[in-house]
């Protein structure tokens, strides 16, 4: 349909600053401009395909193999779907893109996820610079406010139950972020664009966004 505009964000797990890692995120946001809805669909990134040019590989391989453009191809071809625009960031700027917007609000915790979260917390305080301990939660389950860095620690969590569950968690945090901005004026909107587009690689235009 022509009133359905399709977005692929891409998570890579780069530590690097380069959107060209494994895609162990690959979610497509669809966006019907007449309903004024909008949907999130995410591929799991073990699905085994066989990858143009590169033969039978895991689905999240072919961001290493050529970047978000492959990633692309694959999923129209296998999948049928049209995308029209990608948005790729890696771990250290979704931490960064996610502390800009305030953190994220309401995510219930289960005391299995909670476990899990502490023990991605280290790693990530290490690589932006922060004490290994930092930030990790004690309390047990409940509702919670996260800020960047625990945000990306629940989003990588796979060990509470299964990817399912994680692909799971990873929409939640993202409808938590579009709550909070959409009574946002477009001063607002804005705003938060000239702040999350520079950690951003994406073939959208400012005012696209």
């Amino acid at each position: 349909s022509d009133n359905v505009y399709n977005i692929l964000l891409i998570g890579s797990d780069s530590r690097e600053g380069s959107v060209y890692g494994l895609s162990d995120v690959m979610l497509l946001v669809s966006i019907n401009r007449e309903t004024k809805q909008l949907f999130m669909t995410s591929f799991l990134r073990d699905i085994y395909v066989d990858i143009p040019g590169y033969g039978p590989e895991k689905l999240n391989a072919t961001n290493i193999f050529g970047g978000p453009a492959l990633t692309i191809d694959t999923i129209e071809q296998y999948f049928e779907i049209d995308i029209n625009a990608y948005a790729a960031i890696d771990f250290i700027s979704f931490v960064d893109v996610v502390d800009s917007l305030g953190g994220v609000d309401n995510i219930e915790l289960s005391e299995s996820e909670i476990h899990y979260l502490n023990q991605y917390l280290p790693e990530i305080n290490r690589l932006k610079g922060y004490p290994e301990s930092s930030d990790m939660i004690y309390d047990g389950p409940g509702v919670y406010h996260l800020n960047g860095r625990q945000a990306l620690a629940f989003c990588r969590n796979r060990y509470s139950d299964t990817d399912f569950g994680r692909t799971g968690r990873q929409r939640e945090v993202l409808a938590s972020l579009w709550d909070s901005l959409k009574d946002a004026g477009i001063t607002e909107l804005y705003s938060v664009a000239s702040s999350v587009l520079p950690n951003v690689t994406t073939d959208l235009s400012q005012s696209d966004c």
